[in-house]
């Protein structure tokens, strides 16, 4: 997970949201579901910012930041799929930061 989550946090202040030109702020909480190669199968918002064009745009970043590490051997035979739930954070000091990272299989 933390692998995963240093991964999205720098594309997201990397590429920190934006819409004519103003900075979008906000939090919302997303769930991955990532598959065994490391790449990201689906994302939900299940509970949204107030603002669908950040919440978008975490999705896009989350998709974009993978593919992340595949599953060792032992992970495999346990899924084929973990679900990660985490709270994005789009702070004012332009940074993205996650919390969470609870896991479902």
């Amino acid at each position: 997970y933390d692998a995963l989550r240093h991964k999205i946090e720098e594309r997201g202040t990397r590429y920190f949201p934006e819409h004519n030109g103003e900075k979008l702020y906000g939090e919302l909480v997303m769930i991955l579901a990532v598959g065994g190669d490391g790449h990201v199968l689906q994302t939900e918002v299940v509970q949204g910012s107030g603002n669908p064009m950040l919440d978008r745009r975490a999705q896009a970043i989350a998709v974009a930041a993978g593919p992340f590490g595949g599953f060792t051997p032992e992970m495999r035979r346990e899924a084929d799929q973990l679900a990660v739930i985490s709270r994005f954070i789009f702070s004012r000091d332009n940074a993205l930061r996650t919390q969470g990272g609870e896991g479902v299989r």
